[in-house]
Parts: C-alpha cells; sequence; structure tokens
C-alpha cells in the first residue's frame, strides 16, 4: 500500500481502515522519514477522529519529530495545529500554547502551512481563553478577526471570527465593544439567514450581554432561542446552558443553575472544550461552597452525637 493512499481515506472519512493501513505500513515498510511523518499524522487523525484522543497525541509527536528530520516543513506546521489541538482537549493548555509558537518559529519556511495563521492565531486566543489569561486571548481574536479582514475571508469565516471576540470582550467586561461588533453579527444574518451556527453564537452573546446589564429575563430568553436553533452544536448548546446557569444563579434560583451548570459541563464535554467545562464547574463549587455550611455544621454536629455515644458504651 502507497502511502498516499492514507490521505485519500481520510478524506472519504474511512477512519477505521486508515487507522489500520497507517499501523500495517509503520510494520511492513522501511519509510523515509518524511514518509514516517505522514503516516504517523494520518494514524493520529484517525485515532482523533474514532474519539481516541489520548492515543492520538504520540502519533502527532512523533509526525512533528519525522517532519522535522526529512525537512518536510508544511507537514510540520500540520502537525503542530493537530497536536495543539490534542494538548487543549486533553487540559494541557501550556503544551498546545507551546506547539502554535513553534508553528510560527518555522513560518519563513512554509509554503502551503501559511494558510493555517489565521486558524492558529484564533486558536491561540481559545488557549489563552482556557488559561484563564483574557487579555492575551482577547489580542489574539482580535489579530486572528484582523487576518480574516485582510485576507478576503468568506463572511461565515469572519462571522465565525467576530463571534469569538465579542464573546471575549463581554467576558472582558468591554460592552461597548461587543455592541459594536454585535451590530455587524446581526447585519451579517440578515443576509445569511440560514447560517444557523452564526445565528447560534449571536443569541449566545445576545444572551451574555443581557445578563452582564442584569437583564436576565431577556438574557434567558435569547439563551433559549440559542438552544432551539436547528441542529445547534454542542458548543452553542454549552454556552448557552451556562448563560442559563449564571442567571438562575443570580435570580436566586439554586436547583435550576445548578440543573443547569450540569448541562453545560455535559454539553462542553461533548463538544471538547474544557475551558467552558471548568469555567460551570468553579461556578457550581462555588454555590455549593455557599449553599454547604449550614450542612457541615449538620454534619460536625452529627460526627460529635456519634463518638460521644461511643464513648459511653
Amino acid at each position: 500500500m502507497d502511502v498516499s493512499t492514507l490521505a485519500v481515506m481520510l478524506g472519504e472519512r474511512r477512519y477505521g481502515e486508515c487507522r489500520d493501513a497507517a499501523s500495517q505500513l509503520l510494520q511492513a515498510r522501511d519509510l523515509t522519514e518524511p514518509e514516517k511523518a505522514q503516516v504517523f499524522l494520518a494514524l493520529s487523525d484517525s485515532r482523533y477522529a474514532l474519539h481516541a484522543g489520548q492515543e492520538a497525541i504520540g502519533p502527532a509527536e512523533l509526525a512533528v519529530y519525522f517532519g522535522r528530520q526529512g525537512g518536510d516543513y508544511d507537514l510540520v506546521g500540520r502537525a503542530l495545529c493537530h497536536l495543539a489541538t490534542l494538548y487543549h482537549e486533553s487540559g494541557l493548555q501550556k503544551r498546545a500554547v507551546n506547539c502554535l509558537d513553534e508553528f510560527f518559529q518555522y513560518f519563513g519556511l512554509y509554503t502551503r502551512a501559511r494558510a493555517l495563521e489565521g486558524w492558529v492565531l484564533s486558536q491561540l486566543g481559545l488557549y489563552y481563553q482556557a488559561m484563564g489569561r483574557g487579555g492575551k486571548a482577547l489580542d489574539y481574536f482580535k489579530r486572528a478577526y484582523a487576518w480574516h479582514m485582510a485576507t478576503g475571508a468568506t463572511p461565515q469565516a469572519l462571522e465565525e471570527q467576530r463571534g469569538r471576540l465579542v464573546w471575549q470582550y463581554l467576558k472582558l467586561g468591554n460592552l461597548d465593544e461587543a455592541g459594536e461588533l454585535l451590530g455587524l453579527s446581526g447585519a451579517y444574518l440578515k443576509g445569511a439567514p440560514n447560517d444557523l451556527d452564526a445565528r447560534a453564537c449571536y443569541l449566545n452573546n445576545l444572551a451574555y450581554r443581557y445578563f452582564l446589564i442584569g437583564r436576565y429575563g431577556t438574557a434567558i430568553d435569547s439563551a433559549v432561542q440559542a438552544l432551539q436553533v436547528r441542529n445547534a452544536s454542542a458548543l452553542r448548546k454549552g454556552q448557552a446552558c451556562l448563560t442559563l446557569h449564571y442567571a438562575a444563579k443570580a435570580m436566586g434560583l439554586i436547583p435550576e443553575a445548578m440543573g443547569l451548570g450540569t448541562l453545560a459541563r455535559i454539553q462542553a464535554n461533548v463538544a471538547r472544550r474544557p475551558d467552558i467545562e471548568e469555567e460551570a464547574t468553579r461556578s457550581m463549587l462555588h454555590i455549593q461552597q455557599y449553599q454547604g455550611l449550614p450542612l457541615m455544621d449538620e454534619l460536625l454536629r452529627s460526627l460529635r452525637q456519634f463518638t460521644a455515644a461511643t464513648n459511653k458504651s
């Protein structure tokens, strides 16, 4: 079997066949270093597509190594991007950032991989967001948005970047900047009513903005609309549930807030977004700690009573 066949299998989504074929090639053939890099990357891609993210990390690291050794820097660039995604989804944000920093070290040696620059800038925003470094995340989201504008990206791709930028502006409390971009998103959706993911993103951003200014009822309405968008992704559902969680928490609806927080965590896990899952978890823990103080007193009282009864006997 030829190494190039693996790319065909991946393109046709024959992931199980690709995984098995890549494993056979590594065992059966004396491959050159560039070929090893291609095979390891295909093996990693197929494992990732089959939801075996942890098992995909090792082959991705080897793809980067053999790509460097063989001087195939376009492959190195693609492999670094893939490896960064795997690290991010495993909660290893610093390693993910290091991968994409390394991507820029080889930028002058790329041909095709240069086209990944906008994606890399946007992903760095996500990784810093997950690390709780909001200012750094905002910087990269702004750079990604500017890159997409400067390179003539499609309106759909530009709107995706705008949505991420708006969310980060809101997270940092920059309501004016977010409001201006939300106006552009609204105008985009009038001309692209079938971009359902953009609609769900827009509604989520609106909902979170309403939450921040204390309009909890309107925030709930917008978040519910986001949930009701046809074929809404797990990410959009997770964001909507997170905003609903915050609104319920602010309104003192604790059981509802806990339930919505759990739903946000579930959807974030499905979407492979550990940052949203961790945010919901922290907020729920805050509620439990606050609500748990009376319970702690009761438990300690019961333990003392049990100890006293045991000592008497």
